[in-house]
């Protein structure tokens, strides 16, 4: 995965160690990993400990909108699958307009932040109005970010539980590390039994942002007491970022054995946690507590205020207390300071404790959650995206129902399905098509006679086909690759056109790509339920139409090809394939025994290069090839000529490539589109009955060949080939629904007709056109 680590400032001091020690795990797990902060706020040596664990770190140095585009631009050009986020509200606005999935990160809601700024002033009724609606506002930004975001995790338990009570969000969490091994190795053999030592003096160390909600000035009225009773006693505050009002209050308290650091380094933080015999803390919002597992981490017990999560970075009794008011604190502490023996056996046990919370190992628990979001998250794009391309289909279909004239072909499906039962199985057994089209048209006709209504069974067809080729080409390619062989079948000139005619040809497409689907979902599961649909579906093609029966045959030999890879039961599919046969062998004697009408078949060289013109021109219906290059006006012409030679060049090298790798995610299309094309040209050559048009089935997987061959030459040329592919499709059907050389039927198309049909099914079939 390619992961973008998002916060505000690159620094290790404790809580802002957190996402820069995430982002290494998340490295070293094997992902590729860039974190981005603001340039003003970096720690020159964090950035170098980032670059030697391989992250890549990458400064915002702008200002105001000029920052805002200056991130949207870092992000983007990384190309990432997912955002960890750990900043402000503005920078998650940034990474929101960049549509890529986001993990919040949850620390806590802090709340109180206008009492904090006016301490130790004691508010009136008018400033705690205005606290009250700043905590209101810090809830509903809270709120928006939680809810915008595609996952969320908490730092802790008590973060999880404050989500679910405050926000109704349900999160999993992952604790937040200790020292990592460079941060504590050179004091791990620090003795936890020194030798007591009257005049050595007891330090009390708290290290924290120097902020009233943190508690210091309590922790110094306490401190000042003990003192009193305890003269060894010193207290070290290590503050970052801290207030100036509140440095000076804090200034004020101070004694003689209080000593305050600011800003203090890496290396002067190792030597206070070193130096300290108890750590101490008035927090009131430990959303985690790292500082006091740090400390935990040189076998330092502590001594905290039971706030938030707390409980769960200290076991009371065990590794320190925990003190629900300032006297229980006073009191705890006081017995730690006189106790050496109890400070020596929970410091033992803080140090096993802390072991838990290993930065290299909760770290790399984010790799999984992540995977699980980024699978999530392109799921859902997917459906999204699937969904807009079936409502473009139905748009298009459904557009172009009334825009070609009601001819002889459909007057055909129409008479026919008008027939009694009886009437109409003895026709079609004279026809050259099996029957279930055309009962499903009989049912269809009973709900109306309008010719757009009539036209819609086809265009549902078509409409249908789009989820059912998206979910196909997703299991034998990229989603990139699939998405666009998908915008293909939706702009398809050829099955645009079918889907607006009334025959059997888009029901025959929608059959051959769920054959195929439960087909690829048999290989995977091995589930008997899978192969029964399959073999019903193949049944029911082989009654839409006489060319499935290459379909059926390009199935039996994908299964043959990965019979012996994925173990597949013999027995089980010979018996789906042979119950299918002997179902449709009744039909096959019956038509047998009768004399048919002449196919309106061309040789199969002729056929092939129609058929691969027909994919992006169309022109096997009312308007055929012939009458464009022949009556077409010269622009539609050579729209036709350039889109035909461009697409099929392309297919052609693909298909090439493909079965010179041999690489499975292009080989197998190129099965699917080749072996029914192939099968039916060579019984072609032998029998005239080789049909363009019916094998309109191969049309999908002839744009995910295409797909693929655009993809194979890299992303940029990629992008360029995508565009002008597009370009000429979107021409095309633009041509063949504004132009009216589209709308009319071409003179010579009565003559053929008159030619070759039966007169007695001519006539009846002229009625149908009048009378419609």
């Amino acid at each position: 995965m390619r992961i973008i680590v998002l916060t505000k400032i690159i620094n290790r001091k404790s809580g802002s160690r957190a996402p820069l020690e995430i982002a290494k795990g998340l490295r070293s797990a094997g992902n590729f990993v860039t974190i981005i902060a603001d340039a003003a706020r970096i720690e020159p040596e964090a950035v170098s400990d980032l670059r030697r664990a391989q992250v890549k770190v990458k400064f915002a140095r702008l200002h105001g909108l000029g920052k805002v585009l200056e991130v949207f631009k870092l992000i983007r050009r990384e190309k990432p699958d997912l955002i960890s986020f750990h900043a402000t509200p503005s920078y998650f606005l940034i990474a929101l307009l960049t549509r890529i999935p986001i993990v919040l990160t949850y620390y806590g809601t802090q709340f109180d932040p206008f009492l904090e700024k006016i301490f130790p002033r004691h508010p009136s009724q008018s400033l705690l109005l205005i606290n009250t609606m700043l905590n209101l506002a810090i809830r509903v930004i809270e709120f928006a970010l939680l809810r915008a975001s595609h996952r969320i995790l908490a730092i802790s338990r008590y973060t999880q539980s404050e989500l679910k009570n405050l926000y109704g969000v349900t999160a999993d969490y992952v604790y937040l590390g200790a020292p990592p091994t460079t941060f504590s190795r050179r004091y791990s053999e620090r003795s936890l039994s020194p030798k007591p030592d009257n005049r050595k003096p007891i330090t009390i160390l708290s290290v924290s942002r120097l902020t009233p909600y943190k508690g210091f000035h309590t922790l110094i009225g306490i401190f000042n007491r003990l003192t009193k009773s305890q003269p060894r006693l010193r207290l070290t505050i290590a503050g970052s970022s801290p207030d100036p009002r509140y440095l000076r209050y804090l200034k004020r308290m101070q004694s003689s054995k209080v000593r305050l650091e600011t800003d203090v380094s890496e290396m002067e933080l190792k030597r206070l946690y070193r130096k300290a015999d108890i750590y101490a803390t008035l927090d009131r919002y430990p959303f985690f507590g790292m500082p006091l597992v740090e400390a935990a981490g040189f076998g330092v017990p502590a001594v905290a205020l039971d706030a938030c999560a707390a409980a769960e970075v200290v076991k009371h009794g065990k590794t320190g207390f925990l003190a629900k008011t300032p006297q229980e604190f006073h009191n705890y502490l006081k017995r730690l300071i006189e106790n050496p023996k109890l400070r020596d056996v929970q410091g033992r046990r803080a140090k096993l404790f802390s072991r838990r919370f290993r930065w290299d190992t909760l770290a790399a628990s984010y790799t999984p959650i992540f995977r699980k979001v980024l699978t999530q998250a392109q799921k859902k794009s997917w459906l999204q995206r699937i969904f807009f391309l079936t409502t473009l289909a139905a748009f298009l279909r459904l557009g172009f129902i009334s825009k070609h004239p009601f001819w002889f072909d459909e007057a055909f499906s129409v008479w026919i399905a008008q027939l009694p039962l009886p009437a109409l199985i003895t026709r079609l057994a004279l026809d050259t098509t099996p029957p279930f089209y055309y009962l499903l048209l009989k049912a269809w006709l009973s709900l109306s006679h309008e010719i757009r209504f009539i036209r819609v069974l086809s265009a549902l067809f078509g409409i249908l086909s789009v989820p059912v080729a998206a979910a196909v080409f997703r299991k034998l390619t990229s989603p990139r690759v699939a998405g666009f062989a998908t915008l293909l079948v939706v702009l398809s000139p050829l099955l645009i056109y079918f889907s607006t005619e009334t025959r059997m040809y888009e029901l025959l497409v929608l059959e051959a790509l769920l054959a195929v689907w439960l087909f690829l979902r048999y290989l995977q599961t091995r589930k008997m339920p899978y192969l029964a649909a399959l073999s019903f579906i193949q049944l029911l093609s082989l009654l839409t139409h006489y060319y499935a029966f290459f379909w059926v045959l390009t199935v039996n030999l994908v299964w043959l090809l990965r019979r012996k890879t994925s173990r597949l039961s013999s027995s089980a599919w010979l018996s789906s394939q042979l119950v299918c046969l002997i179902v449709f062998l009744p039909w096959v004697v019956y038509a047998l025994r009768n004399t048919h009408t002449p196919c309106w078949c061309v040789h199969p060289a002729i056929g092939i290069p129609v058929l691969f013109a027909s994919f992006s021109v169309g022109g096997l219906g009312l308007t055929t090839l012939k009458d464009i290059l022949t009556s077409a006006p010269l622009p539609i012409q050579a729209t036709a000529v350039f889109a035909a030679l461009l697409t099929s060049l392309i297919f052609l090298v693909q298909s090439l490539r493909a079965f010179v790798s041999r690489r499975q995610r292009w080989l197998f299309p190129m099965i699917w589109f080749w072996t029914p094309v192939l099968s039916a040209s060579a019984v072609g050559f032998v029998f005239p009955i080789f049909s363009p048009r019916s094998l309109i089935f191969t049309a999908p997987f002839f744009y995910l060949g295409l797909s693929q061959g655009l993809a194979a030459y890299g992303r940029k040329a990629s992008g360029w080939g995508k565009l002008l592919i597009l370009l000429v499709f979107i021409a095309i059907v633009a041509l063949q629904y504004f132009h009216p050389f589209f709308s009319t039927a071409p003179p010579a198309k009565a003559n053929l007709i008159y030619d070759t049909v039966d007169p007695e099914v001519l006539d009846d079939a002229l009625r149908q056109i009048l009378l419609y």
